[in-house]
């Protein structure tokens, strides 16, 4: 079993055991592990042969007997027996936008709704509104995450799907009939969420041998675990991957591959961009024109070559035939992680165990912001805590020579606007994030006022994930983005692209915005556990896509300069 295999059957072992009351915290652990080995560099059987399956984070004894019984048999029987609890089908309930896992235990507890269909019947025949604690609002919400999952493809935010696009990548590369090979589409420009995975694939058969390659891609295509079906054998071979995820191959000539990658890789604006201007110089777009690479195709039209991430039709082309193109921040350039949560409050992880994974990132500094005394659902602080994790910071900063531990905290931004703690403690740490936790459905003035009210408080350094938005599980709050970006411009506040896949929050077209007005943002992984901060590579995408350069990101400043920024309490 290769990597994601095992990780989609840990997260499933997770999904399931959230179905259980009791069982939560089994869950979340189950889920950690699966992140840790999608992300895992070397392959997860040769760890087992070597017998250091607990070696990998968040992988105990009793997951790595799980792994391990998958590795040597290809199965694993503890998924077969939860599965005998609660239908294969009912995770497909559960992926409906306004279920949720406290809705979903009641659907099946009382309506025995195992499948869609059950859901759609029980909704339609109003049935729903009968649950004790449930009602006609939350029928309504059901039905209208119906519609949204039957109107619109699903979507696979790049996290979940990177490690797959990058093992598929790998693999084909491997092939000794592949010449070249390349995901391209919404992956490629690395959209926040994609509905399918495209990939260019030219086989090394001479020029007019196409058929060949394509025999023997499609006899390697069929003996790989990452492949469920396929659907069509033409030129474009289409197939169901792992998840249910959406896969084509273009099989092209070694001639062709350039060409066929920048047009699938697109988007049509951008394309039609590029048509216009080649046009306009009299040139025809022929494969002749991509002999040396994209490189050499952008080069023909006078233009340097642009970044895929920023190749949405969003003004790139006029400013790099203008020489106005931005030199992107890239992961290399980050310093440090300011918003990290440790297992003081909802973490799963020490302090010191954060800090000896943010020195072996290369870090100079990390943030430990822990949630706030009114956040008892995630285990805020109280004031005595707080002190307590300060003074265990200053102690641990001597072990840490290279790095630079900050006290911090993520403060809850209140119904009223106010902050849940004291300007006086606040004044004494270094970091100050401010959120929206609760109160999601006020209406968007008030929303906004509560956010911009956070803005003028002398002490607040960030606005953590300013939306509040998961992707393809929960909208934005309703706020005025723009006043929201006007306001930390005005103010000099510093908005949090945060890092997570599920959050991606500030969307991009955002983030391109905000830089326009001069205002400054810092790229947080808002981790609670040692392999979040690994995210830090999506959030770095969301700033590229936003055409940020590293000066625009206040985590990439050194120690010296980001605590001058911090300690006026605005990015001036």
């Amino acid at each position: 079993m290769k990597n994601w295999e095992v990780a989609a059957a840990l997260n499933r072992i997770g999904q399931l055991l959230a179905l259980q009351e009791d069982k939560p915290f089994k869950s979340r652990a189950y889920a950690r592990a699966a992140r840790s080995i999608q992300r895992l560099k070397e392959e997860v059987a040769e760890v087992h042969r070597q017998g250091a399956l607990t070696r990998i984070d968040g992988v105990g004894r009793n997951i790595a007997d799980k792994i391990g019984e998958m590795l040597e048999t290809g199965e694993s029987s503890y998924v077969k027996a939860l599965e005998a609890r609660f239908p294969g089908d009912f995770l497909d309930v559960l992926a409906v936008p306004g279920v949720g896992l406290a809705t979903g235990r009641l659907l099946h507890q009382h309506l025995q709704v195992a499948t869609l269909r059950e859901l759609e019947q029980a909704v339609a025949n109003k049935e729903v509104r009968k649950i004790p604690g449930l009602g006609p609002k939350t029928e309504q919400r059901l039905k209208e995450g119906l519609r949204f999952m039957q109107e619109g493809p699903k979507l696979f935010n790049l996290g979940f799907i990177a490690p797959l696009a990058r093992e598929i990548e790998a693999s084909l590369k491997g092939q000794d009939f592949v010449e070249q090979a390349a995901a391209g589409g919404g992956f490629r420009r690395r959209r926040e969420a994609v509905s399918s995975l495209e990939f260019v694939v030219a086989t090394r058969e001479g020029e007019g041998e196409k058929e060949k390659g394509r025999e023997r891609f499609l006899s390697y295509l069929k003996k790989q675990p990452f492949i469920r079906e396929i659907r069509e054998e033409g030129p474009v071979v289409e197939a169901l991957g792992l998840w249910q995820i959406p896969l084509s191959f273009r099989l092209v000539e070694p001639g062709d591959f350039w060409s066929s990658l920048l047009w699938v890789t697109g988007s049509k604006a951008h394309l039609e961009k590029l048509a216009a201007r080649a046009a306009a110089l009299g040139r025809e777009i022929s494969r002749e024109i991509f002999q040396e690479g994209e490189e050499g195709f952008y080069c023909r039209l006078g233009s340097p070559w642009i970044p895929p991430e920023l190749r949405e039709g969003r003004g790139e082309v006029e400013a790099a035939l203008e020489g106005r193109l931005p030199a992107l921040v890239s992961l290399a350039d980050i310093r440090g992680d300011l918003h990290t949560h440790s297992s003081w409050s909802d973490g799963t992880e020490g302090i010191r165990n954060m800090a000896q994974r943010a020195k072996e990132r290369g870090y100079s500094y990390l943030a430990v912001t822990d949630h706030s005394p009114s956040l008892k659902i995630a285990g805020g602080l109280s004031l005595e805590e707080l002190e307590e994790q300060v003074r265990e910071i200053n102690r641990l900063k001597e072990d840490f020579p290279g790095l630079t531990i900050l006290t911090g905290m993520e403060v809850d931004i209140l119904r009223d606007g106010s902050l849940d703690l004291p300007d006086s403690v606040m004044a004494g740490l270094d970091v100050v994030v401010a959120s929206i936790h609760t109160g999601f459905k006020q209406p968007g003035e008030q929303l906004t006022r509560r956010m911009t009210a956070a803005m003028e408080n002398p002490y607040v350094n960030i606005i953590g994930h300013p939306t509040g938005r998961l992707i393809g599980r929960r909208d934005p709050y309703p706020v005025d983005v723009e006043a929201l970006l006007h306001k930390a411009a005005g103010t000099g506040k510093v908005l949090e692209i945060n890092a997570s896949p599920d959050r991606l929050d500030l969307k991009d077209v955002y983030v391109q915005k905000g830089r326009s007005l001069g205002v400054k943002f810092a790229v947080n992984t808002d981790t609670h556990s040692l392999a979040g901060l690994g995210d830090m590579e999506f959030g770095v995408t969301a700033a590229r896509r936003g055409w940020l350069e590293p000066e625009d990101v206040i985590n990439t400043y050194d120690i010296g300069r980001l605590k001058a920024v911090l300690a006026q309490g605005s990015s001036r």
